[in-house]
């Protein structure tokens, strides 16, 4: 049967190997485990961008279109964080914009100006004693 199974194979390895005492000895055949079937990959689902594009989410803003057309990514971004968290400091804002601390007060006093020249008013800011600045959301009331 195993002659069978390998095409006479196993009778061909047994005959020729000879033990001490100078009899033949049949030898075994190894087999090998099957090998492990390829892991599929499974389908990677798409992201949800809003959560991690805070941008997408300034349409919830309470500022007209056309001006909320004028302003940048950056500035939306922050404007829809401190509206979600209700006051950042400068240090926060940094981090999560990954851009360095003294050039988030300046985009943030220019956007304040340009919300300005539209009559908004939608966040103040006041000085900690640490030096760090505190932006705290009011809600576009004046």
């Amino acid at each position: 049967m195993l002659a069978a199974a390998f095409g006479g194979a196993a009778e061909r390895v047994s005959s020729g190997v000879a033990g001490a005492s100078g009899s033949a000895k049949p030898v075994e055949l190894v087999r090998r485990a099957p090998a492990p079937p390829t892991p599929t990959p499974l389908p990677t689902p798409r992201p949800q961008l809003d959560l991690f594009d805070a941008g997408a989410k300034a349409a919830t803003l309470p500022i007209p279109k056309d001006v909320l057309a004028k302003l940048s990514s950056d500035e939306r971004v922050f404007l829809v964080l401190l509206k979600e968290n209700g006051s950042l400091k400068t240090s926060e804002v940094a981090t999560r914009m990954n851009k360095a601390p003294p050039r988030v007060n300046g985009m943030l006093v220019q956007l304040r100006k340009r919300l300005h020249a539209a009559g908004i008013e939608l966040f103040t800011s006041e000085t900690l004693p640490s030096g760090e600045t505190l932006y705290r959301y009011q809600g576009g009331q004046s």
